[in-house]
């Protein structure tokens, strides 16, 4: 992956996964780790897609909430653009036991 000035990093995480951010009428957040919160919980399960820069600085909570929400699909991406260390992962168990680096990136969608 290559570095393109003025396209977010989770939008270019999102096109290497061919992965839509949002369909038709719904709602897109874009939030940090630091400012997760229930409300974070609450659009993930309201339907919102969700996506979380910097996991690192939440990870507790973060983790806490992958293990209890309930469906939905959860997308990691670790170091993309770096060649040699992007990492990316749609399985659950595979993000719970991983540690979140600075250069992490989550997104949440509804099932």
């Amino acid at each position: 992956m290559e570095r393109t000035e003025g396209i977010p990093a989770f939008v270019a995480c999102a096109a290497r996964m061919n992965l839509p951010l949002i369909l038709k009428d719904e709602e897109l957040l874009v939030t940090s780790g630091d400012k997760f919160s229930p409300d974070t919980v609450s659009a993930v399960t309201g339907g919102r897609t969700v996506v979380v820069m910097k996991p690192s600085l939440n990870e507790a909570g973060i983790k806490e909430m992958i293990r209890t929400l309930p469906g939905g699909y959860v997308h990691y991406f670790e170091n993309m653009g770096m060649p040699g260390t992007e990492y990316t992962t749609s399985d659950r168990e595979e993000i719970l036991r991983r540690p979140f680096p600075y250069f992490s990136i989550l997104i949440f969608r509804k099932s």
